[in-house]
């Protein structure tokens, strides 16, 4: 619509708000995470290499919130992947 709108001499509108800044943070250290677990590495690499080594404990991953965040970042980045990113072209979503 902004396109044709632009196209035919008229002013273009905003027609979906933009993504909070939060979420896009999100969606960049899902992107981050995409990547290391891509490449190979484990749950406990991605969280070092996102959130940082003092982040992470030496001790009690398995049961450490940032283990379970980690593990839904890289979800999240699997269904962008999946075509799930078409869901930003129209943010906020509209349900009836």
């Amino acid at each position: 619509m902004r396109l044709w709108r632009a196209l035919t001499g008229r002013a273009p509108i905003q027609l979906f708000a933009d993504l909070p800044q939060q979420r896009k943070n999100r969606y960049v250290q899902a992107l981050q995470a995409l990547d290391g677990h891509l490449d190979g590495a484990d749950y406990r690499e991605i969280a070092i290499a996102v959130f940082g080594r003092a982040n992470v404990p030496d001790r009690g991953w398995n049961g450490h919130d940032l283990r379970s965040k980690t593990i839904r970042l890289v979800d999240t980045a699997k269904q962008l992947m999946a075509g799930g990113y078409r869901d930003l072209l129209t943010y906020p979503k509209k349900f009836d």
